[in-house]
C-alpha cells in the first residue's frame, strides 16, 4: 500500500470516527425514554450500519485493507467526535435560522 493510499484511509478513518460519535450521540437523543428491548434492537442496527459503512468506506479506499491502526486512528476520532457538544450546535443552528425568517 502506498503512502497516498494510507494517508487518505488515515483521514477517512478519522473522519468516520468524528462521524460515528457525533450519530451516536444523536441516537442516545432519541432512544433516550424507548422502552429497554427497542433500545438494543435499535442499537445492534445501528452498530451494524456503522460497521458495514465503514468496511464500504475502506473497500472503496484501498479494496478492504483494514490494519489495527486505521482502528486506533478511528477511535481517536470517536474521541475528538465526544468532545463536540452535539446539542449546542444543535441550538446555534436553530439560531441562526430563526433570525433569517424575521
Amino acid at each position: 500500500m502506498d503512502y497516498k493510499i494510507q494517508l487518505l484511509s488515515f483521514l477517512a478513518s478519522f473522519g468516520f470516527g468524528m462521524i460515528m460519535a457525533i450519530v451516536n450521540q444523536v441516537f442516545l437523543i432519541y432512544v433516550k425514554n424507548k422502552y429497554l428491548v427497542i433500545k438494543y434492537l435499535l442499537a445492534t442496527f445501528l452498530a451494524f450500519d456503522i460497521a458495514m459503512f465503514y468496511m464500504a468506506l475502506m473497500y472503496k479506499i484501498n479494496e478492504g485493507v483494514v490494519h489495527i491502526y486505521f482502528i486506533m486512528v478511528m477511535f481517536i476520532g470517536v474521541y475528538f467526535g465526544n468532545k463536540v457538544n452535539i446539542l449546542s450546535i444543535l441550538q446555534k443552528l436553530k439560531q441562526v435560522c430563526c433570525r433569517r425568517k424575521k
